[in-house]
């Protein structure tokens, strides 16, 4: 996922005059609802976005900045000389962003996302939903 990108779509949005309202209950509240998608509707942008908006209310601003500093880390300190080498070893692959995302992200948020990532219709692997349940997060 492109949360960066994500992010500078929403901020253009609030430039041109949309409306920034910070709802802490963002994420609670899509997992009080029936919403689920069974893939993430990533050819419907609108709908995509609040996924990424929803955590950016509920987790305030510093939350993808942090989460892109993360995401650096782990990729300098990959194996690998050349950086491309390095990236794709921590993100080469569509399983590997998802795995990413729903770790970092939960980390990040101080909040299990499993359910969250899983009504989005992101599917992540069994590895890292251990890691996630490890860290013994409570659910939004």
């Amino acid at each position: 996922m492109l949360s960066e990108r994500n992010d500078f779509d929403y901020a253009a949005n609030c430039k041109l005059g949309g409306e920034k309202e910070w709802d802490r209950d963002a994420v609670r509240k899509f997992l009080a609802s029936e919403k689920s998608y069974a893939e993430f509707p990533k050819n419907q942008h609108d709908v995509a976005l609040q996924f990424f908006t929803h955590l950016l209310h509920a987790y305030d601003e510093s939350f993808y900045p942090n989460i892109n500093q993360q995401r650096m880390k782990q990729v300098f300190a990959a194996p690998g000389k050349e950086m491309v080498d390095k990236y794709k070893y921590v993100l080469g692959t569509k399983q590997k962003i998802t795995d990413f995302d729903v770790v970092t992200y939960s980390r990040e948020a101080g909040q299990d996302l499993r359910e969250y990532f899983t009504r989005w219709g992101l599917h992540f692997s069994d590895a890292a939903s251990k890691q996630v349940a490890e860290m013994n997060l409570p659910k939004p």
